[in-house]
């Protein structure tokens, strides 16, 4: 490289490092009231530190994109840009793309691999919606292969690293969000090149089989597990208002059969909840007996199982709050004449366990119904 060039990069690095120090002082200054707190300093650090990268790399495209070789460019660029699609930093991406579009093919000493592979490989949808929005890589998508032979769509296939599993709970949320990637991912590939096969003969789909196989069996007996227990809430609770409802509170009118408190408006909300309680928990019951007797196909845990989940547990927190309608309704009955300064207390000492269990199960059932029938992995921009 020419002497000038040399010292023009260096003198720019100066600037750039002159830019950071200023731009350090009114994030500390602007930081000052919560210096004292250790999380939410270490927050400002992270924050300071990205966006001092991000005004490094923009100034060095801004600096070299017209006065230094493309190759320089790129030898200079191309690990940055692995590095940060690898831990999904799209602002980089996008001001390196920017000024080199080119840069989108990369370069590796051992041949060209598309920045697309690198994204798919490591989950990170920001970045994959940036890219396929470049006219000319959503047309050259289907072809697009990298040194081993493997498509997007094969890249899509391979088991996600650990730090994005992790960010799911659930062995079968996770196996979820994996068939949501890769059917995600599919739905840009054209079906005539579905089939083809990398170096070492195999497709997209059969490498998606290998490398979830484990993570499959993880995501079945989790839930398994988790049907298991809830069965046996869902089983008490239908036992409990089955026979609520064949030992109404107060008895009977002699061998007629007619309840004592027909005509009460009390009884009647006894006699719904304790119906209601009956239907959902055998509903729950259902649910919870089909997902044990699955087949457990991958394609089941992206819909069938997660439904069936989210169904069995709905069903179930339904049962348990009519079931406490109906207790809290015949205590209403028998006491409420005689002790009624002590109906209530005890009413809501029994709600607590429900509200327990509630409480525990809820954040499950959240996550399973924002994973269900959320926005899904892709966020889609909205039209302007």
């Amino acid at each position: 490289m020419p002497y000038r060039q040399v010292e023009k990069i260096r003198l720019v690095t100066l600037g750039i490092r002159a830019a950071a120090s200023s731009f350090e002082d009114v994030i500390l200054e602007s930081f000052s009231v919560i210096s004292t707190v250790p999380s939410l300093k270490r927050v400002r650090e992270a924050k300071l530190q990205h966006r001092c990268f991000e005004e490094i790399v923009e100034k060095f495209c801004f600096e070299f994109g017209s006065n230094v070789s493309f190759e320089l460019v790129g030898f200079l660029l191309w690990p940055v840009m692995f590095s940060v699609t690898y831990f999904g930093n799209v602002e980089i991406v996008r001001i390196c793309l920017q000024h080199f579009p080119d840069l989108i093919f990369g370069h590796l000493q051992s041949g060209n691999e598309h920045l697309l592979h690198v994204a798919t490989g490591c989950w990170q949808e920001e970045i994959f919606n940036l890219i396929t929005e470049i006219p000319t890589t959503r047309a050259n998508l289907p072809n697009s292969k990298d040194n081993y032979g493997n498509t997007v769509w094969h890249s899509s296939a391979k088991l996600a690293p650990s730090y994005n599993l992790l960010s799911v709970s659930g062995a079968a949320l996770q196996m979820q969000k994996e068939l949501q990637w890769f059917k995600e991912v599919d739905n840009f590939i054209d079906p005539g090149k579905k089939d083809l096969m990398n170096v070492i003969g195999k497709t997209a789909t059969e490498i998606f089989m290998e490398d979830h196989k484990k993570l499959a069996e993880e995501g079945e007996k989790w839930m398994k597990d988790t049907a298991n227990s809830c069965m046996i809430v869902t089983t008490l609770v239908a036992t409990v208002v089955f026979a609520a409802a064949f030992t109404v509170p107060g008895g009977n009118v002699g061998d007629t059969g007619i309840p004592v408190f027909l005509q009460r408006t009390d009884f009647l909300v006894f006699a719904i909840s304790d119906a209601l309680a009956l239907l959902s928990s055998s509903t729950s019951l259902l649910m919870f007996l089909s997902i044990l007797t699955a087949r457990y196909a991958p394609e089941d845990f992206l819909l069938k199982l997660p439904r069936s989940l989210i169904i069995g547990l709905g069903s179930l927190f339904f049962a348990i709050i009519t079931m406490m309608v109906a207790f809290g309704a015949t205590l209403y009955m028998l006491l409420k004449d005689r002790w009624e300064s002590f109906y209530i207390p005890i009413i809501a000492l029994g709600c607590i366990p429900a509200v327990i269990f509630t409480k525990l199960q809820v954040p499950l059932f959240y996550d399973m119904v924002q994973s269900t029938y959320g926005s899904g992995v892709v966020k889609k921009k909205k039209t302007q």
